[in-house]
């Protein structure tokens, strides 16, 4: 899609946003009025994850060459810019939220989600111990990839159309169970579906049970509980929904190699490309585009 036509979709999508009471009141300020509006500060940060620029001065560099006219006399300094940007991050949160509760759920598929994980690489493993940048990430292993990293992890609650209706971001370190009893604690009754790190003790299932959540997982070998042939099919069919909004953070949004100083930009990074993940499949749906779709709207510029 051309960009200034995905700028001008994401601008109005913000803006709408921007325009409810609870919204501009966490958006009041006293003092002067910030020449870059905060609608269209936010509507730029979100372009980003669509432009295929990774590196954040580069990008404002373009849109500073590009988005002139459509900000005139409005475009602040690329400080200012990562300032507001990161201050931004909670808000834009609440937006990627509030699109996913709006978004459409097929009857057929209401009530049945996929919970996974996927790592975030902050700093390489041989600098990480003696780094202070970073308190809260961890050494991680992604069993897929046979690969060690140092960085976060995010755990993540799919609905079977690819979006992310929740989702949970730690240290890499602690096994991936921990966060999904944590995040499932939280989640309204249903069918979640999960691999072979989801396995809970009893005493954990039974808990969720109690909630009417029900977690699904292929069961080891060594294991008296076995899956049954309609949790095989489930499994089957709908794991690979996970698998591809995985593979679209990482190879569109860069979600694995985000970049960042410190801990608290990577973590604003991340929440901004949780958010251009809901935005980019909100828009695909407008134009009746499947959700697979979604490298339309990105690409290097």
């Amino acid at each position: 899609m051309n960009q200034e036509l995905l700028l001008i979709a994401i601008y109005c999508m913000v803006d709408d946003f921007c325009m409810q009471p609870k919204i501009a009141q966490q958006l009041r300020r006293s003092g002067r009025k910030p020449k870059l509006s905060d609608t269209a500060l936010l509507s730029l940060a979100l372009l980003q994850e669509f432009s295929g620029i990774h590196d954040e001065d580069d990008y404002w560099d373009y849109v500073c060459h590009t988005f002139t006219s459509y900000f005139p006399g409005q475009l602040v300094g690329r400080t200012q810019f990562h300032r507001r940007k990161k201050n931004l991050s909670t808000l834009v949160n609440q937006f990627r939220a509030q699109i996913t509760d709006v978004l459409p759920m097929p009857e057929l598929y209401n009530g049945y989600h996929v919970i996974d994980a996927v790592g975030t690489t902050a700093i390489t493993t041989t600098k990480f111990f003696g780094s202070r940048s970073f308190p809260n990430a961890g050494l991680g292993y992604c069993a897929s990839k046979q690969l060690h990293y140092a960085g976060y992890k995010t755990t993540t609650i799919v609905g079977l159309t690819g979006i992310i209706e929740d989702f949970v971001i730690g240290s890499a370190a602690p096994h991936d169970a921990l966060y999904g009893e944590a995040l499932l604690q939280t989640q309204t009754p249903g069918v979640y579906l999960g691999d072979k790190g989801y396995i809970f003790k009893d005493e954990e299932r039974t808990s969720l049970a109690d909630k009417g959540v029900q977690i699904v997982t292929h069961q080891r070998s060594n294991m008296a509980q076995t899956t049954s042939r309609s949790e095989r099919w489930l499994l089957k069919k709908f794991r690979r929904v996970v698998e591809t909004t995985n593979s679209q953070l990482t190879e569109l949004f860069n979600y694995n190699k985000p970049g960042g100083k410190s801990e608290r930009g990577i973590l604003s990074r991340l929440l901004y490309k949780l958010a251009a993940h809901t935005v980019g499949l909100a828009i695909l749906r407008l134009f009746g585009l499947p959700s697979t779709k979604l490298d339309l709207l990105t690409g290097v510029v």
